[in-house]
């Protein structure tokens, strides 16, 4: 019996995932590469069951019963997994507790946090706002010695637990003016991505009756430093993880 295949849009329908993000899942490993793609390019079973794996974890987040995982972990535990099992965790019937245990809590020395993990992240957004010079300064360091990596971490902290606000329309990272002479390409593009971070975050699902907990994006800079956003929608969720990976270029920390 031939196995079903199915259309993008089909992907697209029952996944809940726009085309872009799907895209951006297969450039991450965590979907299989098809060759070339066009209009009439039929997916996989398991392509199917691979991506609805992922909108299960997504949607256990959402709703606040599994912690921010980063895709780098979701590609881990898909990797472990036969398609059997890939399927099975794939569908609804399997529980939260199950799908959570496949997920290892990250491995903190909790002695050593002197404030939350929401004070502590990085953050792009409300509830941890960046205080931006501060940013540009740390981003503008040329490669670093030991002592000047340590700076950088501490400047890095230091940003993440500046006072104000910056979701909710108050606009302080919009009409900033990023460094665009004398810096590298990573410098502004982690200029860039802030400010598109700004403008996007506050699209996604908000708290709604019934629902107390409301959705943040929350990647890994360091073991102590996340990148933090509130009501990031979907479609810009790469957009946090590819700010925190070129931080982690800047200060050397990977």
């Amino acid at each position: 019996m031939r196995q079903r295949t199915y259309t993008l849009s089909e992907l697209e329908e029952q996944s809940h995932f726009d085309k872009r993000t799907i895209a951006y899942y297969v450039q991450e490993s965590l979907l299989p590469r098809v060759g070339r793609r066009g209009r009439k390019t039929r997916y996989s079973a398991e392509f199917l069951d691979r991506l609805m794996f992922i909108r299960r974890v997504r949607d256990l987040q959402d709703a606040g019963k599994l912690r921010a995982v980063t895709l780098s972990e979701i590609r881990d535990v898909i990797d472990g997994l036969s398609a059997r099992e890939i399927r099975s965790a794939s569908r609804k019937g399997v529980s939260a507790e199950t799908l959570r245990s496949l997920f290892a809590e990250p491995d903190l020395d909790s002695s050593e946090l002197a404030v939350s993990a929401e004070e502590m992240a990085l953050s792009t957004m409300a509830g941890s706002a960046i205080e931006t010079s501060r940013l540009e300064e740390t981003v503008g360091l040329d490669a670093p010695s030991p002592a000047r990596a340590s700076a950088r971490r501490e400047a890095l902290v230091s940003a993440s637990r500046a006072p104000g606000e910056v979701a909710g329309g108050s606009g302080r990272l919009r009409g900033r003016r990023w460094p665009s002479s004398g810096e590298g390409e990573e410098e502004r593009r982690v200029g860039q991505l802030l400010a598109e971070i700004d403008r996007s975050a506050g699209r996604g699902a908000k708290p709604s009756e019934g629902r107390t907990r409301e959705r943040v994006t929350r990647v890994p800079v360091t073991e102590d430093i996340f990148v933090s956003v509130r009501n990031m929608s979907e479609e810009h969720a790469e957009l946090v993880e590819e700010l925190a990976e070129r931080l982690r270029r800047l200060g050397r920390l990977d």
